[in-house]
């Protein structure tokens, strides 16, 4: 059953006209009962002054004692009279009453205290007078006057108490007049129930037909007139209303049109931050790995300075690039995380390990402490974008910071309780500088993108203004917050709250598989010396067997560079310029491992994994077939080395079945690790 809200307009409309009948009708009520008790009242009192002179008029006539008794009793026998006494108010005693048995009876005998009283109270009053509402629906009556004695000497003062009951008469008149209260009671009804009918036609009726088109517009989303029915002001809120809807649909359609437009300005814009950045690292990996390779030489010191200045700034310059690719995922909602199993402490102690000889440059003391209670080693996440953050903000409290000390300091969060079943813990990293500090406005601005403490900061110190609002971002992504405590030249303290899932270390494998959904692989993240330790007991070096190594790329120079990377390892390598090349070398030959470019011309890298993971599935299938005793091609590793680092890129080379991912410009020590650990992992497997 419908029920309206205790807000409705109907319900406020009838509360009022319920009240106001209530009132109406109680207002008449106590008019009726005022207006009888004055009419009963009145009455009662003519009627007593009537009888009191009737008898006075038959006592002066004839006053002997037995037409003294007769004419009470006549006058006590009527219906309204309930007692009347007369007293002898020298002799204080009952010369005549209606109630025989109290005749000649002295008052301070009588054994009715009472009634004693009510008499004693009469003869000692000095005039007339009629009480009202004596008991229930009585009146009383006390009249003094002088009659001749019985001998005729002298004159006697007698009172009278009448007491009237006017019970039958409030009866009479009420029967008369309830009839008139009730038409009255049932008119403000009629009129109330009139008046409430014609506001909802008049009122609610318009009201309800404009609130529902008002719901309507809501829930479907687009305007709904209202017809005009009326002239009032009603006919002039309709057309109000209507007139704003249609501007509000206008309006919503500008919008919907500004924001498609946005949305294609914001996607044209990331892929064309994509591709510059992609176009950018191509080069940019022949500057980087040509320094490299050149720095390995035989070179003076001033070539060497040259050499380093020119690696350096190919770093830098890959710093910008990658801050700039970050910025467009985040941008356009394709900023993806992965979810590692890692140690927050080794991956902190890591960072200070990158950042040490930063720190020593400037003369500055780099500490690291851990305040953790005992808790699972392992929590889940993704440590590269967290080293990336802590590199970001580490490296800026460096930067920033001329003498002293950089802190670093891992503890959890003061809410922290663990519990047997704990699946989560809150940690806090605290990176505490004795720089120069900020302002509060310098504080607001810091986390924006493009901004930095102010111009001079960035005169002094460079940078693109983009690190500290990726890392904000980054800590979102992670369920965290970063934030800032500072004083203008007093220093900074960061703070990177995180709330990380946990894994227990009997859960994870020695050696755990790479996740081949997310091509951040666990290569990446090997510790360098650990891989060569593994790679001088495989059989490679063992039997002094060099991997035989394909490498395609469209682009000369990224060629001459792997190559001159992979040769000086005492790698054996095969190159071919497109993915065409690259099947039908794989068709011809064996390799060990193959680094594939993504975007060639004729065949991308794409396909022609495709095309060589096909060719493996059918060797596989014939030896099958033909039972023989010749071994069947293992898988062979395919890693990407490409210039794109989107998620979109990784993950098409998931399903074009290449095993991992690497993306230019890269480091040489980073590209051999990769390559040593899947060639000890292909043995394995």
């Amino acid at each position: 059953m419908f029920k309206k809200p205790l807000n409705a307009i109907s319900v406020k409309l009838i509360a009022p006209l319920v009240i106001t009948f209530v009132l109406a009708i109680s207002f008449c009520y106590a008019l009726f009962e005022h207006n009888a008790r004055h009419l009963v009242d009145n009455f009662v009192e003519k009627r007593a002054y009537e009888l009191a002179e009737l008898l006075v008029i038959n006592i002066e006539t004839n006053n002997t004692k037995a037409n003294l008794i007769r004419v009470v009793n006549s006058i006590g026998s009527y219906e309204d009279v309930a007692s009347l006494f007369l007293v002898d108010r020298p002799g204080q005693y009952i010369l005549a009453s209606n109630k025989n048995r109290y005749i000649d009876k002295q008052l301070n005998n009588l054994v009715d205290l009472s009634l004693k009283s009510t008499l004693m109270d009469a003869i000692g009053q000095a005039k007339n007078v009629f009480t009202e509402h004596l008991g229930s629906h009585q009146h009383k009556l006390v009249y003094h006057f002088n009659a001749i004695s019985m001998d005729k000497r002298r004159f006697q003062p007698l009172t009278l108490v009448l007491i009237l009951n006017e019970q039958d008469l409030s009866l009479a008149l009420s029967k008369f007049l309830s009839p008139l209260l009730l038409s009255q009671t049932l008119a403000i009804v009629i009129a109330g129930v009139f008046f409430y009918i014609a506001a909802r036609i008049v009122i609610i009726r318009p009201i309800n037909k404009l609130v529902k088109a008002i719901g309507s517009a809501r829930k479907n989303n687009n305007a709904i007139s209202v017809e005009h029915t009326s002239n009032d002001e009603f006919g002039v809120l309709v057309d109000n209303y209507n007139e704003l809807m249609t501007s509000l649909h206008n309006y919503q359609s500008r919008l919907i049109e500004a924001k498609e437009k946005s949305d294609a300005a914001t996607q044209a814009k990331s892929e064309f931050l994509a591709t510059m950045t992609h176009e950018l690292r191509t080069p940019l990996n022949g500057v980087i790995g040509m320094s490299e390779l050149l720095n390995g030489q035989n070179l003076t010191k001033q070539q060497k300075y040259f050499v380093d200045t020119i690696n350096q700034s190919g770093t830098q310059l890959l710093a910008i690039i990658n801050d700039i690719l970050d910025f467009s995922k985040i941008e356009s909602g394709r900023f993806e995380l992965s979810n590692i199993a890692f140690s927050l402490n080794d991956l902190v102690q890591q960072t200070c390990l990158i950042l040490e000889f930063q720190a020593k440059d400037k003369g500055l003391k780099l500490s690291f402490s851990n305040n953790l209670s005992p808790s699972p080693s392992l929590i889940l996440g993704d440590d590269v974008r967290l080293k990336q953050v802590l590199i970001n903000i580490i490296g800026n409290a460096i930067k920033f910071t001329s003498a002293g000390s950089v802190q670093i300091s891992i503890e959890h969060a003061s809410s922290f309780q663990t519990t047997d079943d704990t699946k989560q813990l809150e940690y806090v990293i605290k990176i505490k500088d004795t720089g120069i500090g900020l302002s509060q406005d310098q504080i607001d601005n810091l986390f924006k993108q493009f901004t930095q403490a102010d111009s001079s900061t960035t005169r002094k110190f460079g940078g693109t203004g983009l690190g500290l609002a990726i890392c904000k971002q980054i800590c979102k992504k992670m369920g965290g917050s970063i934030s800032v405590k500072s004083t203008l030249g007093e220093g900074a303290e960061f703070l990177i709250q995180l709330s990380m899932p946990i894994i227990d270390t009997k859960d994870v494998a020695d050696t755990p598989n790479v996740n081949t959904t997310d091509l951040n692989s666990l290569a990446h993240r090997q510790d360098p010396k650990h891989v060569d330790e593994l790679w001088h007991q495989s059989h490679f070096v063992q039997n002094n067997i060099p991997p035989k190594v394909l490498v395609v790329d469209d682009t000369f120079i990224n060629l001459e560079v792997v190559s001159a990377i992979l040769e000086a390892e005492d790698i054996e390598v095969v190159r071919a310029t497109d993915g065409l090349f690259a099947v039908e070398e794989f068709n011809n030959n064996s390799f060990d491992l193959i680094l594939m470019d993504c975007l060639m011309p004729n065949m991308d890298g794409y396909q022609a994994a495709l095309e060589i993971r096909h060719l493996e599935d059918l060797s596989n299938e014939e030896n099958e077939l033909e039972d023989t005793e010749t071994t069947a091609k293992t898988r062979t590793p395919i890693i990407a080395l490409t210039a794109s680092a989107l998620q979109e890129t990784k993950d098409k080379c998931v399903k074009a079945g290449m095993d991992d991912f690497i993306a230019k410009p890269f480091k040489s020590d980073q590209l051999i690790t990769t390559i040593k650990w899947w060639l000890i992992r292909n043995l394995k497997d």
